[in-house]
């Protein structure tokens, strides 16, 4: 039992098939035991470039296509460990405020890895 504080495990906020047509806000409840986040990462179809916001603190830009993305491929980012501060226990806004391009995201998944 004394191991259990030092498990790591996975929460994810997803995307369905198709959602848009402006931004996006998702809400990620984590525990209020959470000791330390270890990483982040982010898998979506977007429709065009936009900024991640985690609890109203900038998070990041991120470019269609530039992470292995394509036509009918998903871009795959691990999010900086930079931003891993802006999240925390209980829950967490997170904003996709797309920059250009077509604004939706046809589906993906946002993961956080923490202790």
């Amino acid at each position: 039992m004394s191991g259990i504080k030092s498990k790591r495990t996975n929460a994810y906020v997803y995307f369905g098939g198709y959602e848009g047509d402006g931004n996006l806000i998702k809400k990620l409840v984590l525990p209020n035991d959470v000791i330390s986040f270890n990483s982040s990462y982010l898998e979506v179809g977007a429709g065009g470039n936009f900024n991640l916001y985690i609890n109203n603190v900038f998070s990041g830009s991120y470019v269609k296509g530039s992470s292995g993305g394509g036509n009918m491929l998903a871009d795959k980012w691990n999010i900086s460990n930079v931003y891993l501060a802006n999240f925390r226990a209980g829950e967490n806004i997170i904003n996709i405020n797309f920059t250009s391009g077509s604004s939706y995201i046809a589906g993906g998944f946002l993961r956080v890895n923490y202790i």
